[in-house]
This record gives C-alpha cells, structure tokens and sequence, in this order.
C-alpha cells in the first residue's frame, strides 16, 4: 500500500516519538512492538504538517530470514496503517511545541546525555518541519553530534 505522506514522518507513539524517512521503514515493526500499542490511536505527522491519526497497525507478513523469526521467538513483521485524515495542516511551531512537550516528558532519559537544553533550543531554532525532523531522526538514531 502507498502512503499520501510527504517523507519524512513524525510518529508520536503511545511512549515517545519517532521520525521514518520512507514507507518501508513507517511499516515495519516487530509482533512485540505492534502488540504493545506501538501504531494504536498515535498520531502521524508528514513534513508537510498535515496530519493523521493511526487508528491500529495490522500484521501483513514476516519479515526475513525465517519469516522474520529470530532467537528471541520475536518476529520481524510488515504492517499495513488503517489512517483516519484529521484534516488538520499543523504549522511549523505549534509541532515544535508538541515535541518539546514530548522531551520534557522523558526529561530524565534526554538529560542523561547531558545536552537536554542544547535539544530543546535545536529543536525551537529549526526552519523547516523537514529540518526538524531530519535532526530529531539524527538525534533518536545516534547520528547527530549531540
């Protein structure tokens, strides 16, 4: 299935949030993960600032070697999005505000790395929605400097 979304996305799941550059990362997962309420009732914003409720993530396949099986009897899955369109254009600050909010939720966990203010005025000094999600991946993937 093709996605309506403009790459990357921004995925404030039921814990934190996450960013996926293309379809083929946004939809996968593991069984565990999708179990756990990872794609249910979230909210998925495209770098356009539109956005869409994730009612549910549904398993398609395994994924893999073993049909995505590893060790761990956990499974490497594709899933297919059920997407409910808010019909709702979210400007560039007011997405900056929902993450910030969403960093001083898990505050302790971003300050262990000792840079939670340096975060937080990266974060308010972007340009763009792409900008801003392209660091926060940077950031939540280890590839940033920070």
């Amino acid at each position: 299935m093709t996605y309506p979304f403009d790459y990357p996305v921004l995925l404030f799941d039921k814990y934190s949030f996450n960013v996926y550059l293309n379809e083929d990362e946004l939809t996968q997962t593991t069984s565990a993960g999708l179990k756990s309420g990872l794609f249910t009732n979230v909210k998925l914003i495209d770098s356009t600032g539109k956005a869409w409720k994730v009612v549910r993530g549904k398993k398609v396949r395994g994924v893999g070697l073993f049909r995505g099986y590893n060790i761990f009897f956990n499974q490497k899955i594709r899933i297919e999005l059920e997407l409910k369109n808010t019909k709702s254009e979210l400007s560039l600050d007011s997405i900056k505000q929902e993450v910030i909010k969403n960093l001083k939720k898990d505050r302790h966990f971003w300050e262990s790395g000792g840079s939670f203010e340096l975060i937080v005025s990266i974060v308010e000094n972007q340009k763009t929605i792409k900008g801003l999600f392209k660091f926060l991946y940077e950031l939540w993937n280890k590839k940033s400097p920070i």
